[in-house]
């Protein structure tokens, strides 16, 4: 089969190597779609770091596609289904797992991030633990599963902790700063599991501001999201600025720098975008207006039972947001274009 194997720091090969095999308690998954993430792209361009003691590895992530083999122990009626791949694999037996914290296993590994391969290739053999079934009408929505998982992830921790300084505010102004695949998904996991909040969103780039506007526009739904621009933004105004875009070569200021203008005295500033040069900030800053940094990180096992709640609510086709390459393309410029020429979409997917 085909696969693209990442080697370090500009280093990708496109190489024939054998389909995977499978065991007991796996399943094979034709992949049919896989994304190209920002995660990727900077480990690409700036790391490795995530992914410095898994290479060799075939990366991605976000992906899905339908069952072909079962193992053994594993019911043949899914021959034929499509899935969404969950990356997380945790132990189950450590602290953090027995926590309820598997995001912070000891013995963590992620399904074409580190130590497993992913969705690079044509095949990808996994755990049956690790699919999700999709609907037909979601098959648009396959590489976001995980995305919405991290959304709701964000969601949690956030309120958990603003919560803890704030416990008689029942609806907060919520800021994010990227219209990347995190972002997006994160506005509408808010939207739907939290009404009563207002939720901004922002993004270097004007143009996918407007496509999420024409898209809310256009359905009349999620009333509570409102993409902004930079210059509308009220600064010392937001309960929770989150920072999903990360490090951004054409921004003139860091997002998470940028975050604390906008957050409230004791509010939250959470970092989820990734940043692979040094940032200082003004630590003085922080402490007068008493800004809880959090870091979020992955998703946790109970979020996977909030997946179908978000995907009964997405009424829309996700095919707006995305553009498609192929896999011989992502060789040619696919990291390049999710890192630096995104202005006209919002998830770049390679269809295997």
């Amino acid at each position: 089969m085909r696969a693209v194997k990442f080697y370090g720091k500009n280093r990708l090969k496109l190489e024939n190597i054998p389909t995977p095999t499978v065991n007991d308690d796996e399943v094979l998954v034709k992949v049919k779609k896989v994304a190209i993430t920002q995660l990727l792209a900077k480990e690409y361009f700036y790391g490795p770091y995530i992914m410095k003691n898994s290479i060799p590895i075939i990366p991605g992530h976000s992906f899905g596609g339908v069952v072909v083999k079962t193992g053994k122990n594993v019911e043949k009626s899914l021959i034929g289904k499509w899935v969404s791949v969950l990356p997380l694999r945790y132990c189950g037996k450590c602290y953090y797992c027995k926590s309820g914290l598997e995001n912070l296993c000891e013995n963590l590994k992620y399904y074409g991030l580190i130590g497993l391969d992913g969705g690079l290739s044509e095949y990808v053999s996994v755990k049956k633990g690790n699919i999700f079934l999709i609907n037909k009408n979601d098959i648009d929505k396959i590489t976001f599963i995980e995305p919405f998982l991290i959304g709701i992830n964000i969601l949690e921790e956030s309120i958990a902790k603003i919560k803890t300084k704030f416990p008689n505010k029942n609806s907060f102004n919520i800021l994010i700063l990227g219209v990347g695949s995190i972002g997006l998904s994160l506005a509408l996991v808010w939207s739907i599991l939290r009404k009563e909040d207002n939720i901004f969103i922002n993004d270097l780039f004007l143009s996918r501001l407007e496509i999420l506007k024409n898209t809310f526009d256009k359905y009349k739904l999620y009333n509570n999201i409102h993409p902004i621009e930079k210059e509308y933004i009220k600064k010392d105004f937001f309960d929770i600025v989150i920072d999903t875009a990360g490090f951004e070569a054409l921004a003139l200021e860091p997002a998470i720098l940028e975050g604390f203008k906008y957050t409230i005295r004791g509010g939250c500033l959470v970092s989820v975008g990734l940043y692979y040069n040094k940032i200082g900030f003004n630590h003085l800053e922080a402490v007068l207006k008493n800004v809880n940094i959090i870091t979020t990180k992955f998703y946790r096992k109970k979020s996977i039972e909030k997946l179908n709640t978000i995907l009964n609510d997405i009424k829309f086709n996700f095919s707006r947001f995305i553009h498609n390459i192929s896999i011989a393309e992502v060789l040619e410029n696919g990291f390049y274009k999710v890192q630096v020429d995104k202005e006209d979409f919002i998830r770049l997917e390679v269809k295997c």
